[in-house]
């Protein structure tokens, strides 16, 4: 199961929650080091990005194939709609200021 997977890349440790795979709220605390804490988080979630669907469909009991593809859409779609949100509350603080 070789497939980028975005819901890992940017929801990181709440992807890992729901899908079983724990180490990445390790990425919780690696946050607050100075510097070089936001270097390690990038590292981690590009090999999140990478390997989080290997990861995700051997930590989980998964009724099937489809059922996998169909939660990982939707935590991709779920990123769509957090960067839409964002870049649209952007644009009226913008406006507003």
């Amino acid at each position: 199961m070789k497939k980028w997977n975005w819901g890992a890349f940017c929801f990181n440790w709440l992807w890992g929650v729901f899908n079983g795979v724990y180490w990445p709220l390790v990425l919780i605390i690696v946050n607050f080091i100075p510097y070089v804490g936001s270097l390690i988080s990038l590292a981690c979630c590009i090999v999140l990005g990478v390997n989080g669907s290997e990861w995700a469909w051997k930590a989980k009991s998964w009724s099937s194939v489809e059922e996998f593809k169909r939660v990982q859409h939707k935590w991709a779609v779920a990123i769509l709609w957090v960067l839409g949100i964002s870049f649209g509350l952007g644009i009226l603080i913008g406006l507003a200021g």
